[in-house]
Formats: C-alpha cells, structure tokens, sequence
C-alpha cells in the first residue's frame, strides 16, 4: 500500500524503478507468507496487489480471485479485495461487466464507507461502465455520495462528475447533476 501510494503523474523514471523493486520486494515476501500457508487471503490480497501493481494482471488475477473466494467462504467482508481483482479484471479484455460485480461487491462491504481508493475509481469510471438509464447508475452514484472519508481530491471529482451531468442536455442526467 506505502508503494502504490507514492506513485505521482510527474514521477522520474528513476522514483519508478524504486517504486517497482518495493512492489517487487513486497511480492517476494508475500509468495514466502503463501509458502507457509496457501490459504492466508491477506498474503494472496498482497502478491495479487503486487502484480497488478507491476502491469501483471493476468498472473495478479489468480491471486485476488483466491484471495475474494477465501474471504467469502469464511464470511468475512474483504471490499479491497474485491476492489483490486475489479481492477485487474478491468485490464482484461471481456471482463469489464465481471469488474463491475466486484466493484458493487466492494461498495457493499465497505461498512464504514471510507475506502478512498475505491470510491475515487467509481468516479471516474461510472459512466464508462454504467449507462445513465441503468439502475445500477442510481446505486453507485448513491453509495458514492455516502462515501464517508474526507479526501478533498474526491469530492472534487465527484463534484467535476456532477457539473458534467448537470450540463448534459437530458433532463434527467441535468437534474442528477444538480
């Protein structure tokens, strides 16, 4: 997590080789952590961030599916879990409905409504994924104004998603704007 968040637009290519040893180094200790124990969701969570983080989602797949089904059949909630196997579906090519599954399921397991990350992306993808005149439009665009954290860059954008809503020449898209 300290690796993917010191990632920056402006980032040298030097800060960007450092940055992918920390991913590359943080991935060989969760491989060790899964070497000790194949079903430890946090260790296949780590190795699948890692790998997407590096540009391998097709391998980080394998790892964050493992990681969201262990999860789910020991009923306990992993909305980051979800939230990075959708993104790693999302690179994939056919797999873009399957990411939103896992995007909803994120949403829905995120109790306290605070997973930055997850809410940010929604904004910037819903209406790539989700047509206006779907429900499921309503439902995260609900839960994304529920979100409760406090990132000011966040409601920036969500306020940049509303201005563009609020000046499409639909009335219903206007109204959602506002």
């Amino acid at each position: 997590e300290r690796a993917r968040g010191t990632a920056r637009p402006e980032e040298t290519a030097e800060e960007e080789i450092l940055r992918q040893d920390n991913f590359r180094r943080a991935q060989d200790h969760f491989s060790r952590g899964l070497e000790i124990d194949a079903d430890e969701a946090d260790c296949n969570l780590g190795k699948g961030i890692c790998l997407h983080s590096r540009g391998q989602d097709r391998e980080a797949l394998s790892f964050l599916a493992r990681c969201v089904s262990l999860a789910e059949a020991r009923g306990k909630p992993n909305p980051r879990g979800h939230y990075y196997f959708a993104l790693a579906l999302e690179l994939q090519r056919g797999f873009q409905e399957k990411a939103l599954e896992h995007y909803r399921k994120a949403v829905e397991q995120d109790a306290l409504q605070a997973f930055t990350p997850l809410y940010s992306h929604l904004v910037k993808v819903l209406l790539v994924y989700v047509p206006f005149e779907d429900p499921q439009f309503r439902w995260f665009l609900d839960n994304m104004l529920s979100y409760g954290g406090d990132d000011r860059d966040y409601w920036e954008s969500v306020e940049a998603l509303a201005a563009k809503l609020a000046a499409d020449s639909l009335e219903a898209r206007r109204e959602s704007g506002v």
